[in-house]
């Protein structure tokens, strides 16, 4: 359920900096949130 979850986080996050490139370049909050979520995946596996 939480991997589920998590991989519609991270398709949701692609997305949204494919579409709106500008965001990847002005909010490095995508790379803080990307760390975070790999980081919970090691911890959960």
């Amino acid at each position: 359920m939480n991997a589920q979850r998590l991989i519609h986080t991270y398709t949701f996050l692609y997305t949204y900096i494919f579409v709106k490139p500008y965001v990847f370049l002005t909010c490095p909050l995508w790379f803080v949130t990307l760390v975070a979520l790999a980081l919970h995946l090691s911890f959960t596996l």
